[in-house]
């Protein structure tokens, strides 16, 4: 019943039905089916098939997380993260939710926790910890997580100061299209950081960037007259 729920979820081997996914979705949540509670919860919170009501599914993603689904865990962490859902901003309470999704190897809790550790929020601030999380998810493509990784090299916070890693990092996020990792590539090259001093190698970073949406490269442009 879930996986056919799935299929009229998704529009796949069957025409897309919301309404349809989210009537089996619910008979297979009232038989306490975790993965069929999570699925209802994640149309009542963006209001897919049914009304949106992000406390039905704050109600219904603390259910299923408390059923053991990773997912639930996550979501439930970030309404908590954003003070959504009904219940009041609680990073506290979101970092042990990231963490208890983290063990189960949801990716995004990684992530989401290591910016938790490395800003200082809801935990104390330990950016070696930081680092350790970011790397997890960088191995596995997440570009935020190089770019982020990268600025704690480049700054020598929680990790030994490593400009040529930075650039590597930064690099290789911007290769896949990350507009701030481009930005800030360039301005290692601007000032030869990490890498031989490249001012036109810099400018083309710095038009990459801009061209995906980096205010921080429209702005150095605008500074150097282009």
């Amino acid at each position: 019943m879930c996986n056919v729920g799935v299929l009229l979820q998704r529009g796949e081997a069957l025409p897309q039905d919301l309404p349809r996914a989210a009537c089996l979705f619910r008979k297979a949540a009232d038989s306490g089916y975790a993965p069929a509670v999570y699925n209802l919860a994640v149309l009542y919170d963006n209001g897919e098939g049914v009304e949106k009501n992000t406390t039905e599914a704050f109600r219904l993603y603390q259910q299923a997380s408390d059923a053991g689904h990773a997912g639930a865990t996550f979501n439930l962490a970030v309404l908590y993260d954003r003070g959504e859902g009904g219940v009041q901003q609680d990073l506290q309470r979101a970092a042990q939710l990231y963490q208890r999704a983290a063990d189960s190897g949801n990716q995004d809790a990684i992530y989401n926790l290591a910016n938790l550790f490395d800003r200082g929020e809801g935990v104390e601030q330990d950016q070696k910890r930081a680092a350790v999380l970011y790397q997890k998810v960088a191995d596995g493509g997440d570009l935020d997580a190089m770019y982020n990784l990268g600025g704690l090299y480049e700054g020598g916070e929680g990790v030994s100061l490593d400009l040529r890693r930075a650039a590597l990092l930064y690099q290789q996020a911007a290769d896949a299209g990350h507009a701030a990792a481009a930005n800030s590539l360039a301005l290692l090259y601007q000032w030869g950081q990490g890498m031989a001093l490249d001012p036109r190698h810099a400018w083309r970073l710095l038009r990459l960037a801009a061209d995906n949406g980096s205010k921080p490269a429209k702005r150095s442009l605008k500074e150097i007259g282009v």
